[in-house]
C-alpha cells in the first residue's frame, strides 16, 4: 500500500472524531461566555466604587475567582461587584477565572478616568421660606432642570449662606456604589463696586469669612456678584477648577 493511499485511509478514519472534537470546543467556549459591564459606558472612574456586572453562562458563581489590575475589587452581590481604581490613565484589567485558579475563563480591560466635574452651589441653611425653591439656589453647572452660570436667590437665603458646595449631577449616582466626594479647597467672592473697582474677598476653604458675610448683608436687591476660582479635590486626589456662579439678589 503506497504512502498516498495510507494517509487517505487515516485521514477518513479520524474525521469523525475531529469533527466531534471541534463540536465540544464550540460548546464548550458557548458556555463559557464571559460578560463584563460596568455601569458607566464600560468605563471606570478612579478613586471610587463603581458596579460592575460579571457572569460567565454554564459557571455557578461560586466557582468563578475574580482578580483585577490598578484597581481593588469586591463582591457586594450575585454577579456583582465594586470596583475601585487607583490610577486615573491606567487600565483596569478584570480577569475571571475558573475552579481552577489556571483557568483563565475570560477578560475585560476599561479605560481609567477621572471623575466628572461636579456641580458647584451656595450651601444654605434657610429653609423657613417654603416659596424659596431649589431652583433659586444657584449653581454653576448646566442640568436637565435648570439653567448654568447660576441663578436668583433671595435675601434670606443669601444671609444664610455657609459656604460652597460641589455635587455630582443625581443621574450619574446609579454607576457608583457610594457617593463621589468632592471637597471645596478655595473659592472667590467677586463684587463690582459703584466707582466701577472690583472687590475681590477670599477664602481659603468652603466656608465664606466673616468679611465675605459683612459684604453679603449689605449687598442690595437687584445687584449681582460672582463666585469664581473654586477649586475642588475629588476622591481620585485630583484638583480641578469648577465654573464660576453668578448670583443674582432678589
Amino acid at each position: 500500500m503506497n504512502t498516498k493511499r495510507l494517509g487517505i485511509i487515516l485521514f477518513a478514519i479520524m474525521l469523525p472524531f475531529t469533527i466531534l472534537a471541534n463540536e465540544e470546543n464550540l460548546a464548550n467556549e458557548e458556555n463559557n461566555v464571559v460578560k463584563i459591564t460596568s455601569r458607566g459606558m464600560n468605563k471606570l472612574f478612579a478613586g471610587i466604587y463603581n458596579i460592575v456586572d460579571i457572569s460567565v453562562a454554564g459557571d455557578p458563581q461560586s466557582d468563578l475567582k475574580i482578580g483585577c489590575t490598578n484597581a481593588t475589587i469586591q463582591q457586594i452581590g450575585k454577579g456583582s461587584f465594586r470596583v475601585k481604581p487607583i490610577k486615573v490613565g491606567q487600565e483596569c484589567v478584570i480577569t475571571v477565572f475558573g475552579k481552577d485558579v489556571d483557568q483563565n475563563v475570560g477578560y475585560q480591560s476599561f479605560q481609567t478616568l477621572a471623575l466628572p466635574l461636579p456641580e458647584a452651589y451656595l450651601d444654605t441653611d434657610y429653609k423657613a421660606d417654603s416659596l424659596t425653591k431649589t431652583s433659586d439656589i444657584p449653581k454653576a453647572n448646566l442640568d436637565i432642570l435648570n439653567n448654568a452660570g447660576g441663578g436668583k436667590i433671595n435675601k434670606e437665603s443669601l444671609l444664610a449662606i455657609k459656604g460652597i458646595t460641589a455635587k455630582l449631577a443625581i443621574y450619574m449616582y446609579d454607576i457608583f456604589d457610594t457617593e463621589p466626594r468632592y471637597q471645596v479647597l478655595e473659592f472667590n467672592m467677586k463684587f463690582l463696586e459703584k466707582n466701577g473697582e472690583v472687590m475681590v474677598l477670599h477664602s481659603a476653604s468652603r466656608e465664606i469669612t466673616d468679611q465675605m458675610r459683612e459684604k453679603l448683608k449689605n449687598v442690595e436687591s437687584g445687584s449681582t456678584f460672582y463666585v469664581t476660582d473654586i477649586m475642588v479635590q475629588s476622591s481620585d486626589h485630583l484638583r480641578r477648577k469648577l465654573r464660576p456662579i453668578e448670583v443674582i439678589v432678589k
